[in-house]
């Protein structure tokens, strides 16, 4: 049963995502997939994730499925933070917290699964704890690839304008769909938010932290130009602007905040 729902292929669990977030025309499809009985379980699951995307009209109307749902049947929504999601679904759910796990116990985890400890020890921090996606990040190069580009971006705006860097956050969140915009920016931060981690390991001498080693030349030279204060100010902002974000905050304005708490530095 495990492999056919980690395939898709389980008749009985279904997965709802719309594009750019779940849409009304999706939640009545799951309505008409939860009216019928189960094929192979006991009970049918839908699983929603990233709620906090859905449209208003789609929250809505989930509420009277949400409130007496079909026999044999198990919703399962996911956000990043309850207080992105509308008051009235959250109060016809039991809300379940998941917590990352610590860096050190998901690499040993990906050390088991057959990667090397230095590769294990980077996806884990990419992923910041959270072992789905440190799975997904270590069966696809190019998301790996993408996030070091991203490094390379936060290293670069350090010596930019603050003009030069409010056009960065103008060209992250260039999409039309507010949603991309909220992935595109909290893409960026979360990588940011383990560059200055790495700063942070390297300023107080902290060994075999590094998330991406191939970028420990400028660490270095970032961690010898700041004050380990600002640095602790900084990834405080950080956090609390991919709170902001996943709460529906403007994405753009969050990013232009980071912006202006950013120091200037130049690594030429």
């Amino acid at each position: 049963m495990c492999s056919l729902i980690s395939r898709g292929a389980h008749p009985d669990v279904h997965w709802f995502e719309g594009e750019g977030g779940l849409k009304i025309d999706d939640v009545r499809k799951l309505q008409h997939e939860l009216s019928l009985s189960p094929y192979q379980a006991n009970r049918r699951v839908a699983v929603m994730p990233d709620f906090e995307t859905a449209t208003t009209e789609a929250a809505n109307a989930l509420l009277k499925t949400l409130e007496e749902p079909p026999p044999n049947v198990v919703l399962v929504l996911t956000a990043a933070t309850e207080e992105s999601v509308l008051p009235t679904i959250v109060s016809r759910c039991e809300v379940i917290a998941l917590r990352p796990m610590a860096i050190g116990d998901l690499a040993k985890a990906l050390e088991k699964r057959g990667e090397p400890a230095d590769r294990a020890r980077m996806l884990a921090g990419q992923a910041m704890g959270r072992p789905g996606l440190a799975i997904r990040l270590s069966e696809d190069a190019e998301q790996v690839r993408q996030r070091s580009l991203l490094i390379e971006d936060g290293l670069r705006v350090l010596g930019m304008t603050r003009a030069g860097r409010f056009e960065y956050a103008a060209e992250v969140n260039h999409h039309k769909e507010p949603a991309d915009n909220r992935k595109a920016s909290i893409l960026v931060l979360e990588a940011w938010l383990s560059l200055w981690r790495d700063v942070l390991h390297q300023i107080h001498g902290v060994q075999g932290q590094m998330t991406f080693p191939e970028f420990n030349l400028d660490v270095e030279k970032v961690a010898a130009r700041v004050d380990p204060d600002q640095v602790v100010v900084l990834l405080r902002e950080i956090e609390n602007a991919l709170r902001r974000i996943a709460s529906n905050a403007n994405p753009l304005l969050a990013m232009e905040t980071i912006m202006l708490a950013l120091p200037m530095v130049q690594l030429a």
